[in-house]
């Protein structure tokens, strides 16, 4: 159970780092600024990703926090849904493949 809720926390993790890095080069970049050149800390990167999933809450923009729940709910139907899909087709394609070399040892 742990290795699984540290597992779950380290791809959070890495998106959240990726996202915020992402971000950050990005509005550099605008100034014309290098990320690596700045000495930034590890933990900004880490809260920068808030305002880029949640957006400008406070001012009353409440349109990216909406899409962002949306596209987590959308996330969790989907993503399962492929899951199967995928299982679904190797499944076939094993039956197929096992009928050929049932065929070619004839």
């Amino acid at each position: 159970m742990f290795g699984r809720i540290a597992s779950l926390l380290t791809v959070l993790g890495v998106g959240l780092y990726f996202t915020g890095w992402i971000y950050r080069w990005a509005y550099f970049a605008y100034f014309q600024l290098e990320v690596t050149t700045l000495d930034l800390p590890f933990e900004s990167f880490l809260i920068v990703p808030i305002q880029v999933f949640f957006g400008n809450i406070y001012s009353g923009d409440f349109s990216t926090f909406f899409r962002t729940i949306g596209i987590a709910i959308a996330s969790l139907i989907i993503v399962p849904n492929i899951f199967h899909l995928i299982k679904f087709f190797t499944q076939k394609l094993d039956k197929i493949l096992n009928k050929w070399r049932l065929k070619l040892l004839k």
